[in-house]
């Protein structure tokens, strides 16, 4: 090779090295509140205490397909309609009824989906891989949120 034939390729691997990534899709559990503070007297409004919290670490995500299970996948819930979460932004899927918007989402179940003796969530992404877990051990009620890393 001679050098007029070496330069650019030298100048296309620098590019590689110096342009940055496209952030991809991270999309994380943050917290489990999975005994609410009250009594567990299944009002809609005392359903909607709990929750989990999901936050975008990496590059803008549509969470349509994205699912959300429990430990025995008795309750699932899936993003049917197209929710756009941008790096760094939160949504909390909330257990009861309500009106959905870009920052909380509602399962419309009439019970209680996270066990207060112990639990662990699953974020599965449209192709079936697992973006996350998070799991807790309850203790005496009401237990605080389970704060997931």
């Amino acid at each position: 090779m001679n050098h007029k034939s070496i330069v650019p390729i030298v100048i296309a691997m620098a590019l590689v090295v110096v342009m940055p990534a496209t952030a991809a899709a991270r999309v994380k559990i943050t917290k489990i509140q999975y005994d609410p503070p009250g009594s567990d007297n299944g009002s809609n409004k005392h359903l909607n205490k709990e929750f989990i919290v999901l936050k975008n670490t990496g590059g803008k995500t549509n969470l349509k397909g994205w699912s959300i299970r429990d430990n025995g996948s008795d309750h699932v819930y899936k993003f049917r309609s197209r929710l756009i979460l941008r790096r760094g932004r939160f949504v909390t899927l909330r257990t009861g009824a309500g009106r959905d918007d870009r920052n909380d989402r509602f399962w419309r179940l009439d019970n209680y989906v996270w066990n207060n003796d112990g639990d662990r969530a699953t974020l599965v992404k449209p192709s079936g891989r697992i973006a996350d877990r998070c799991g807790y051990e309850g203790g005496s009620s009401p237990n605080p949120p389970k704060d997931c890393n």
